[in-house]
């Protein structure tokens, strides 16, 4: 499961004491916003950081193609994650 951090904390939480299961035994559970938080030792929840202002920009720019080129192939943009 893939979440934004506080996401993931509350479903860490629900995980451990409602479920019952292990954290990364029985369940992998990764975060996307790095932030302090994560590696707390009650959740030290594997995460990587995305500059958001990035994403927008590059998705504004695939939009902008596609507005002016409707019937090209779809294109996609790759941001790689700290």
């Amino acid at each position: 499961f893939c979440a934004n951090n506080q996401i993931a904390f509350g479903l860490m939480d629900v995980v451990r004491l409602e479920a019952r299961l292990r954290i990364p035994e029985d369940v992998a559970v990764i975060g996307f916003d790095d932030v302090p938080e994560s590696s707390w030792l009650s959740y030290r929840l594997t995460t990587f950081r995305q500059d958001p202002l990035t994403m927008a920009l590059r998705a504004v720019e695939l939009m902008e193609r596609r507005l002016e080129k409707p019937d090209a192939p779809p294109g996609y943009e790759r941001v790689i994650p700290e």
